[in-house]
């Protein structure tokens, strides 16, 4: 027969079990987050497990999806009921037999004499059942906004970043049920930078609705047609834009409100040694996460909203899709095509759309090695040594290749300080 204080503790620890394994469990129908409704439990996992953690946090499903999203542990033993002690009870001992019976002198006990009360606490179930340990998921830090820098590197809407060296007129995405069917377009025009024939964004416009904006790496904007006009109380379809400067006069900064407290924003540079423009569309993954569908028709080099399961999750304009280290295929899938009814958006024709022609491949590309490993050993290896010394504050950081390939290919070292690669805000 057990001891009372082992069938207490026995009793606490099966209940606790019985609690902990009525939570663990996954939620098996589907229920509503922001405007959509999924069985969230199963979306997790459709990206494989190393996706998992992600997505639990940041459609915050971790409560509903336990079992998912690794939140359920058993116990690591069973405890040892040995240890566990019942709490002590104080009885007032009876009288013993060696106490003499009173004789006549000695008075009867009078009522004053207190009885025994009911104040000795009974045992409680105080003794604490064993807890489950849950280990939380690991959180996953925010990926970067879709958009483009300099010479170009690529986010996709999912912050997937790849390269694509060529030039020619491309379209980086199009949606064209952005609000309320106005449309958005992002074109971007490349061109490469002699000797080596590395690609740049030398110029990107926008077009929501009727109203185009083009802004150039040189410092030069349009909008509909007009050369730098005062942006004052300007929009894009009802998309307001606005124009800021630094004292320097060096950086100019765009920004169009593409609201949800999503907006694009342009940046241009002008640093004496070379023009360059960048661009992030600010704001899309909180809008994801919160159910939001702006974009959920788009494509192009940004790839779809929602990626393609696995590594190949670049979609190009034929349904093929592309791992990002295919980007010299994808990239001219593409290319601004009059043929399909692509918008003309940049002010200078160069003709460098299709069917005119074709995008330019940079000798650069992954599919040719050569020509990038001829550069790196030029000069004894002078020119590797040079980019990975002035690359080295990002070692072990995944913008340490984009980096060493900017500085090798152009042989400037003052790539290595631009603000995306110190971390500065441009």
């Amino acid at each position: 027969t057990m001891a009372p204080s082992t069938l207490l503790t026995t009793a606490l620890f099966i209940a606790s079990m019985a609690t902990s394994s009525a939570q663990c469990a996954d939620r098996t129908d589907k229920w509503t987050i922001g405007k959509k409704t999924n069985n969230w439990c199963k979306w997790a996992v459709k990206l494989g497990q190393s996706e998992v953690a992600y997505r639990c946090t940041t459609k915050q499903i971790e409560d509903d999806c336990p079992v998912t999203c690794g939140l359920c542990k058993a116990p690591s033993a069973f405890p040892s009921l040995a240890t566990t002690e019942a709490p002590s009870i104080n009885i007032t001992p009876a009288p013993t037999v060696a106490t003499p019976a009173p004789t006549a002198a000695t008075p009867a006990p009078t009522a004053s004499t207190p009885a025994p009360t009911a104040s000795t606490p009974a045992p409680t179930a105080s003794t604490p059942a064993p807890t489950v340990k849950t280990t939380p998921a690991p959180t996953t830090p925010t990926p970067p906004p879709a958009g483009g820098r300099d010479d170009p590197h690529l986010w996709t809407w999912e912050g997937e970043m790849f390269d694509y060296h060529g030039q020619c007129d491309l379209i980086y995405t199009t949606c064209p049920k952005f609000d309320h069917n106005k449309g958005l377009n992002i074109h971007l025009r490349t061109e490469f930078v002699e000797p080596n024939k590395w690609s740049t964004i030398a110029s990107m416009a926008v077009k929501i609705g009727e109203d185009v904006l083009e802004v150039q790496n040189n410092g030069s904007y349009f909008l509909n047609g007009v050369a730098l006009p005062d942006l004052t109380d300007s929009s894009l379809s009802g998309h307001e834009l606005t124009q800021a400067g630094d004292k320097s006069g060096t950086r100019n900064y765009f920004t169009i409100d593409l609201k949800d407290n999503i907006s694009l924003d342009i940046k241009v540079r002008n640093s004496g040694k070379r023009d360059s423009l960048s661009f992030t569309i600010n704001g899309i993954h909180e809008h994801r996460n919160n159910g939001g569908q702006f974009f959920h028709d788009c494509v192009g080099l940004a790839s779809t909203w929602e990626h393609p399961a696995g590594n190949r999750i670049l979609v190009g304009r034929s349904g093929t899709a592309y791992a990002k280290h295919e980007a010299v295929d994808f990239g001219p899938e593409w290319q601004v095509d009059f043929t399909k009814n692509d918008p003309d958006l940049f002010i200078e024709d160069l003709a460098r759309q299709l069917p005119h022609q074709e995008c330019v491949d940079s000798p650069l590309q992954a599919k040719d090695q050569r020509h990038l490993k001829k550069i790196a050993e030029a000069d004894g290896g002078a020119n590797a040594r040079q980019a990975e010394k002035a690359c080295s504050h990002l070692s072990g950081n995944e913008l340490f290749d984009s980096c060493y390939f900017d500085v090798l290919v152009s042989g400037d070292v003052t790539f290595a300080e631009e603000p995306w690669y110190t971390g500065e805000e441009f």
